[in-house]
Parts: C-alpha cells; sequence; structure tokens
C-alpha cells in the first residue's frame, strides 16, 4: 500500500507540474501542451499498471511459496490411502462394482498425469523408512533366531551349493597393503559358506597364486607384505559342505612410494610442492630432436592434453603423449611449459642420447587444499597420508607479509594470527607484572 501512495503522489506531482508549465508558458501552443500532458498521464498510468503488475507476482509467488511440496503431497496422499485400506476392503467385498471401477479410473489419472515415477519413488522412500523401525528390526531378529535354531537341529544337511562373488575389488589401498571386500550372493538363508582368497602379480604366471585365506567368515580381508607401485590379481569363491563355487576374480595396483611429492605415469614424472604447495610440475618423455613448435599443449582448469604434431600438421594424426581429466582444478591462465633435455632416469623414453622432455608448470586452484594423489585420474596413484608441509621459514614469512601488503595482510599468512594473539597475551601480562 505504501508503495501504491508513492506512485499516486509522484502522478499528482507531475500533474501539478505540468499545469504550472501550460499557465507560465504561453508561447507553447495549446495543441503541444495538450500533448505533453497526455504523454505524462500515459506514462504515469503505465507505470502504475507495472507496480500493481509487479505486485500481484509478488503476492503469487508468495503464496505459491507457502503450499506444501510436490513430494510432500504424494506421500500425504499414500499415507491417506494406507489408512483407509481396511475400508476399502470392506467397501470392495460389500460393493466391488463400485470400487473397483473407481479405483481404475484412480489409477488411469495417475498414470495420465505423469507422477506414477514420483509415487514409486516415494513408495520406495518409505519402505526404506518402514525397515528401520521397530516391528521389522523386531521381524528380522525373530528370522535370525530362527534360522539359528533350525541349523543346530538340522546342521549341514542344510547346506547347498554356493554362488560365486558378484564384485572383489580393494577399499583401502597404500603402497604395500589393501583392505579386499567382496559382495555375497547368499543361495540360502538356511546355508553358511565360508570364503576362500588368493593374490598373484598380474605379471606373474598362472600357477603363482598365493593362498591368503581359505576360510573366511566375513566378506573382507586385509593383505599386506606387497610391493609398491605392483599390479596384483585377486580372486575369491565360496565353498561349504556341498562343494566350491567359480572364482570372482579382480585386479588393482598399490600406490607409489612419493618423490618430491608426486610419482610417475605412462611416459612422464610429475612432482608437487613450493611455498603453499600449489606447484605442480610434470616432465613428458619426447622423441629425440623434438622442437617447441611441434607440440600442441592444451591446459584447461580441469583438463590436460599434450600432443605431438606431424609433418602434415593434421589434427586428426596428432599422437598424444599425455591428456586426461586432472585430479583437481588448476589456473589454466597461469601455465608455463618448455623443452629441456631430460633429466637421467625420469620420464620413461625421454633418457638416452639427444632426449628431450617437456617441463610443464602448473598451479592449483586450491593451494590450501589435500595433497594430491595423482596427477591425471585414472593413473598410478602416490601414498599422500604421510605427506606434510614444510613449516615455512621467517624470510618467507616476511616475503608473503611483504606480497600481502604489510601488517595489514597478516590474516593470510597461515599461523601469523594465533602469533600475534600469544605476542598480544604475553605483552598484557607483562604490563599487569
Amino acid at each position: 500500500m505504501a508503495r501504491y501512495a508513492t506512485l499516486f503522489n509522484k502522478y499528482l506531482l507531475l500533474t501539478k507540474l505540468t499545469k504550472q508549465d501550460a499557465c507560465s508558458l504561453s508561447v507553447v501552443p495549446p495543441l503541444a501542451n495538450a500533448a505533453a500532458v497526455a504523454a505524462t498521464h500515459a506514462a504515469a498510468a503505465a507505470h502504475a499498471a507495472a507496480a500493481h503488475a509487479g505486485g500481484m507476482s509478488a503476492v503469487v509467488r508468495w503464496f505459491w511459496s507457502q503450499l506444501p511440496k510436490r513430494k510432500m503431497v504424494i506421500r500425504a496422499a499414500l499415507c491417506g490411502v494406507m489408512g483407509t485400506l481396511p475400508l476399502l476392503f470392506a467397501a470392495t467385498v460389500q460393493r466391488w462394482y463400485v470400487v473397483l471401477p473407481l479405483l481404475a479410473m484412480i489409477g488411469m489419472g495417475v498414470y495420465k498425469s505423469g507422477v506414477g515415477e514420483d509415487v514409486r519413488k516415494q513408495l520406495r522412500w518409505m519402505s526404506r523408512m518402514s525397515q528401520r523401525g521397530p516391528v521389522f528390526s523386531l521381524l528380522r531378529l525373530v528370522g535370525r533366531l530362527y534360522v539359528r535354531g533350525k541349523r543346530r537341529l538340522y546342521g549341514d544337511a542344510l547346506d547347498v551349493l554356493p554362488l560365486p562373488p558378484s564384485v572383489v575389488g580393494p577399499s583401502v589401498r597404500s603402497t604395500n597393503a589393501v583392505m579386499l571386500k567382496w559382495l555375497v550372493k547368499p543361495h540360502s538363508a538356511y546355508s553358511v559358506e565360508r570364503y576362500e582368497v588368493q593374490l598373484r602379480p598380474k605379471a606373474g604366471a598362472a600357477a603363482d597364486w598365493q593362498q591368503l585365506a581359505a576360510a573366511l567368515e566375513e566378506a573382507k580381508h586385509a593383505a599386506g607384505g606387497l610391493v609398491p607401485d605392483t599390479e596384483y590379481l585377486v580372486r575369491v569363491r565360496a565353498h561349504n559342505s556341498k562343494g566350491k563355487s567359480e572364482w570372482c576374480e579382480a585386479g588393482f595396483r598399490t600406490k607409489q612410494e612419493p618423490v618430491d611429492g608426486g610419482g610417475g605415469g605412462p611416459g612422464y614424472s610429475w612432482a608437487q610442492g613450493g611455498r603453499r604447495g600449489e606447484e605442480l610440475t610434470a616432465r613428458v618423455a619426447l622423441p629425440a630432436g623434438t622442437r617447441a613448435k611441434q607440440l600442441s599443449v592444451s591446459v584447461m582448469p580441469t583438463k590436460l592434453a599434450v600432443s605431438l604434431l606431424p609433418p602434415s600438421l593434421l589434427p586428426a594424426e596428432r599422437r598424444p603423449l599425455l591428456e586426461g581429466e586432472l585430479f583437481a582444478a588448476v589456473r589454466a591462465d597461469e601455465v608455463e611449459w618448455e623443452v629441456v633435455d631430460a633429466e637421467a632416469g625420469a620420464g620413461g623414453e625421454a633418457g638416452g642420447a639427444g632426449g628431450k622432455q617437456l617441463k610443464l608448470s602448473l598451479l592449483k586452484k586450491e593451494p590450501q587444499g589435500p595433497f594430491w594423489p595423482c596427477l591425471v585420474r585414472g593413473h598410478p596413484e602416490v601414498e599422500t597420508s604421510g605427506m606434510k608441509r614444510e613449516p615455512m621459514s621467517t624470510e618467507q614469512i616476511m616475503e608473503q607479509m611483504h606480497e600481502l601488503g604489510g601488517m595489514g595482510g597478516l590474516e593470510g599468512v597461515p599461523g601469523m594470527p594465533g602469533m600475534m594473539g600469544m605476542g598480544g597475551g604475553m605483552g598484557m601480562g607483562g604490563g599487569m607484572g
């Protein structure tokens, strides 16, 4: 209302000013003065209409925001239907020729309205919530007690031939250990199964399987004594008194020992570090005699592509050297690269006479984030659990203070707010003493 009153006052003021101009300026023709008054009236009316429409839309938005969400309406409808199930059952027994066509019409309306998927989604949600309740928990407890009593009574006679596990793989990996887990497919609730686990290096022979466990009761096993940066194969099968299942096999790779915070990948090596842990350096192996103009380097915030251009310079004939999705985002506008002589023992095929390397320097977008386990996703990872950032020296702290603009930027220096607080506390204590 206050908004409408303000607009009306502006309209009266414009009308008054127009009348005063008409009286004071006698040289203006009457027709021009009338046209100006009409234009002013039209502009004020349009402004008032727009304000009214805006006010109405705000009211409609507020009213719409007060209505319950769609999923809440569907949940309420489903709860209402479930609450009236006894009444519907009794009505169906007494007047089935009325209730059944009515239910068919309701079902057709739900199907035509396109809310069938929402109804199924809410039914699945209600089922999950119900299984957490006391009734289903009590039913599961009774079922377990019944199976246990029947096993004590009949023993291994209830066993059936087990099914193989569906999936096996590592849940946690390190340089020399791994936690293996697998998904069980029980053939019968009364059957007791145990699991056999074997492991071997992928590069070894098929007869090099090493027995890790012969009769595990749980669907997991921790294996140690592994070699860093090595591919392994693992297989698991179930067995009981009726026989053994087929093997379920999978592979994994142990993590690398970090070197300068990084490791190696197919045809390249990489490192991470710097004053704030934000610097990334990758060295990609190049053929002997490669020049900078023969390379195509594309760095986006989350993707990296390094290719060797052919003599024909056709994009379809490019030879990719390193490409993929980066582990995290980098600053794509702060990238430096150059072709340098190969370092000994780095970068795959970079060694040898005349070998070259592409030295690529990147900066992490979030320097205070966690250490990267790999440069490109899907490539070999390094162990980062024991990595720590080196404490900053006094020279580095003073340099960073200078970059941040003197004492006003101390909040950006790690550890400086605490040091300032401690110093202030010490000064206060000295004054009190």
